[in-house]
């Protein structure tokens, strides 16, 4: 298992081989390896837990520090990664970050930042929704 990847294609069928040839052109094995385009087991028809970018549009331009960007998506979800030009920021517009979230929960569309309400976008997820996350 250990040497084991496991794909799951949510909300779209693509066919086996073009799965195959998608894998070998990206990750170009010097091995061979072997695919499986069903593994039996129990089924979850969505998952509970997704990595998804974030964006919060006009942050204020003194909130723009890494650790506030930190403390901020950390109201949505665990942070992950901060966009290398948020990092830099030479991004004006927004503030993006990379957070996990959990849809077993309502989607958070706002926090408060200083007493300011502060506006959350997803970057395109699949139909979600904001009431139960499902």
């Amino acid at each position: 298992m250990e040497l084991t990847i496991i794909v799951k294609l949510l909300w779209r069928n693509i066919g086996y081989n073009a799965l195959h040839n998608r894998i070998f052109s990206l990750w170009k094995p010097v091995k061979s390896i072997r695919i499986m385009d069903t593994i039996n087991g129990p089924e979850q028809s969505y998952p509970s837990m997704v990595l998804a970018w974030i964006r919060l549009p006009s942050l204020p331009g003194h909130l723009y520090k890494r650790k506030i960007i930190e403390a901020i998506g950390s109201l949505i979800g665990k942070v992950v990664k901060l966009d290398v030009q948020t990092d830099n920021q030479t991004r004006e517009r927004f503030a993006r970050l990379a957070v996990y979230i959990n849809l077993e929960e309502p989607l958070i569309s706002q926090v408060l930042v200083d007493g300011v309400v502060q506006r959350v976008e997803y970057e395109p997820l699949p139909i979600i929704c904001f009431s139960c996350g499902k």
